[in-house]
This record gives C-alpha cells, structure tokens and sequence, in this order.
C-alpha cells in the first residue's frame, strides 16, 4: 500500500469519509432534522471546495509535499526559501559590512583621541617644567 504524503490525498480521504458518514447517519434521523442534515450535507463538500480553491489560489505550495519532487532543493525553491534565505543573507551581509566600516570608524576616532591626550599630556609636561624654571 502506498503512504500518503500529499495533503490533497488526505483532503479528499476526509471528505469522502465526512460524506459516508453522514449519507449513513441521514436515515437515522427525524423527518424534521433530516432536511437540515440535508442542506449540511450539500454545502459541506461545498464549502470544502471553496477552501480549497482559495487555499490553492493563496497558498498553492502548501499543497505539495517535498517528497512530490525529485529534488527537495526544486521544492524549497518553489515555496520560495531560497530566495528568501539568499535576500537574507545579502542583506546580513550589508549590515555586517556597514557595521565593520562604523567599527573601523570609532577606532580611528579613539586612536585619534588617544593621540591627542598623549600630545595634550606631553605639553602640559613641558609646560610645568617651563614653569619649574
């Protein structure tokens, strides 16, 4: 027996369960509910289809299971990770680099500010022995 590992195929096996149920539950019922049970019956693979389709018009990867292709790579191409996974990583790339160049920046800045204390602290020197003098 094949395994199922599409989501269509358990759609439909629930479906067509749902309807035997209820077809066999119909005969069991009073005069009066069996007009409701009736228009249940009727609309609920109604309404089933309706999903479906809008399901498949939203989110037509959700249908197909990655043993459906012969390359789980093709699948996670069609649902659009990869895309995704390469537009993230370009722009973590971006962000990393532009981080490097503010890093690189504030250590100019303070090896800048080291020099200056360093000539600061020099002339106070020279001017406290011109002073001593």
């Amino acid at each position: 027996m094949k395994r199922i590992n599409n989501p269509l195929t358990i759609i439909a096996i629930f479906a067509g369960l749902a309807e035997i149920a209820c077809s066999v539950a119909l005969v069991a019922l009073d005069k009066e509910i069996q007009i409701i049970f009736v228009w249940f019956v009727m609309g609920f693979p109604t309404v089933l289809v309706i999903l479906f389709f809008w399901v498949l018009w939203w989110k037509p990867t959700s249908l197909y299971a990655p043993s459906d292709y012969s390359n789980e790579d093709n699948f996670l191409d069609a649902i659009g990770v990869t895309i995704k996974l390469k537009e993230t990583i370009d722009s973590l790339k971006t962000g990393l680099e532009s981080l490097e160049a503010q890093v690189e920046s504030q250590e100019r800045a303070v090896a800048i500010d080291n020099e200056l204390d360093k000539k600061i602290d020099s002339f106070k020197e020279k001017l406290d022995t011109s002073w001593a003098e």
